[in-house]
């Protein structure tokens, strides 16, 4: 009877471990048992947990349950095993796409790029990945390639628009914007998108009649608030400020705005009302130059120089390259007796208006071509 023991245990040994195989957890995948592969993965690293590809196999049954942060993990420990794995890059990017961390999914996409070549997945993940952090350019040929595959598709053609637009490419983004407009003439959002594609050209008629037809033609977020920033700059602040209140009417947490109305209230020596805006403004979200560096005039103007000092500081750090800060600035040191500091500031000031004047020479040379 020894011997059937014996039989019995290696028979019950060798069913174990069968059932504890790649090829076991693979049939529960293709089952869609994924949790029930998940505990075979597990078992298994626990005997090889050296073997890269079963971290990978495990991130891809928890990333398939929604798990994506312990896929991730799993992911990241396969890659301290072997680094260039492709696949392994490609799941990695793919749960950081999903959840919205883009920045950190472009480098894994581009080793699966390197290795498996462009296809459809890859070209849209990778670009809305470098067009979702802002790498415009680096975003285009991938955009480019997704939207020729789906040419009908209208929110491809809307990506791609933008991607042309904030890259820079105003020509081909005016082009797309065209397009789009003959499909849709009524699109509240594409006559938005070309005003802005037009003001960047420095075409400013053709802009403003751009943002009047968004503002007229639906309820679209911006539309008042282009308008409105456009007779700002011209220094209409009557007609500007009743756009913005026309933004806010609609969007009351608009906190540009809330910022470049109290701005032209403040133009209108409105302080009061001004600083109502202003403060709304840095309470929605602090990220506005203008905010902080108004606050500072009206510090100034009280002859409260160590606090104008704190706000144009501020407005600088938000925004280095406006020049009238840096005089400001320079103007409130200069009160508070601290000469050095003044002068540099004003430096600061002389350099950035020939940088102005430089880009200004460009943009017109551009407009000519």
């Amino acid at each position: 009877m020894h011997w059937v023991r014996s039989f019995f245990a290696v028979f019950v040994c060798a069913l174990a471990v069968g059932a504890q195989s790649p090829s076991a957890a693979l049939s529960l995948q293709n089952r869609g048992d994924w949790a029930g592969a998940e505990a075979v993965w597990r078992s298994l690293i626990r005997q090889t947990p050296g073997d890269y590809r079963l971290w990978t196999s495990l991130g891809v049954c928890l990333a398939h349950q929604k798990q994506y942060r312990e896929a991730i993990a799993d992911y990241r420990h396969a890659l301290a095993i072997s680094p260039h794995d492709p696949q392994t890059n490609l799941n990695l990017g793919l749960a950081y796409f999903k959840t919205g961390k883009l920045k950190q999914a472009i480098a894994p996409l581009k080793v699966a790029v390197a290795k498996f070549g462009r296809t459809p997945q890859l070209d849209l993940v990778l670009g809305m990945s470098l067009y979702g952090t802002g790498a415009y350019k680096a975003a285009t040929p991938y955009l480019e390639a997704v939207q020729a595959r789906e040419p009908k598709n209208p929110e491809l053609q809307l990506v791609l628009a933008r991607d042309y637009l904030f890259g820079g490419d105003y020509a081909k983004a005016k082009e797309q914007f065209r397009l789009m407009l003959l499909r849709d003439p009524d699109s509240a959002q594409v006559h938005l998108l070309l005003g802005e594609a037009y003001d960047a050209m420095g075409k400013e008629p053709q802009a403003r009649a751009e943002f009047q037809q968004a503002a007229e033609k639906g309820k679209v977020p911006g539309a008042h608030f282009a308008l409105g920033y456009l007779l700002w700059r011209d220094k209409h602040y009557d007609k500007a400020a009743a756009e913005f209140r026309q933004e806010l009417a609609r969007y009351p947490a608009q906190y540009a705005a809330l910022a470049y109305l109290g701005d032209c209230l403040l133009k209108q020596r409105k302080t009061e009302e001004a600083v109502k805006w202003i403060r709304q403004s840095i309470a929605t979200k602090d990220v506005l130059w203008i905010t902080h560096y108004d606050l500072g005039v009206i510090a100034a103007d009280k002859k409260a120089y160590a606090s104008a000092v704190r706000q144009f500081r501020h407005s600088i750090r938000v925004d280095a390259k406006r020049p009238e800060a840096h005089y400001h600035l320079a103007q409130a040191y200069k009160a508070l007796g601290k000469e050095r500091e003044a002068v540099a500031e004003l430096r600061t000031v002389t350099h950035l208006h020939a940088e102005q004047n430089e880009d200004l020479i460009i943009k017109l040379q551009k407009q000519k071509r």
